[in-house]
């Protein structure tokens, strides 16, 4: 899911796939700016944290990731996450932070 901002009406929405129109006036919708900067920054964040030779656990516990959006993450937007490494997730909240990697 994606946030689509209005350009006429300045509404953000999170859609799916939007028909590229705002339901509440009609306006052009496009995706937001600011949430594709954010994106960006947290992969090359990822992507240092990896060069670092930080873990996933050390990346789950720096996000302050919660086990309910592990649960949304897990088999949505993060299904290109090997299974090794969701089990190692899944181990760090299941012991509570105190797994080994």
């Amino acid at each position: 899911m994606k946030k689509y901002i209005c350009t006429t009406c300045k509404t953000i929405f999170n859609m799916h796939t939007p028909d590229m129109h705002c339901p509440q006036c009609g306006g052009l919708l496009v995706v937001n700016i600011v949430d594709m900067l954010h994106a960006a920054e947290q992969q090359l964040f990822g992507f240092v944290a990896h060069i670092k030779g930080d873990s996933i656990v050390d990346l789950v516990d720096a996000m302050g990731l919660t086990q309910e959006e592990w649960d949304k993450l897990r088999d949505g937007e993060a299904s290109y996450i090997p299974e090794e490494l969701k089990q190692t997730v899944d181990d760090y909240f299941t012991t509570k932070g105190e797994v080994e990697v």
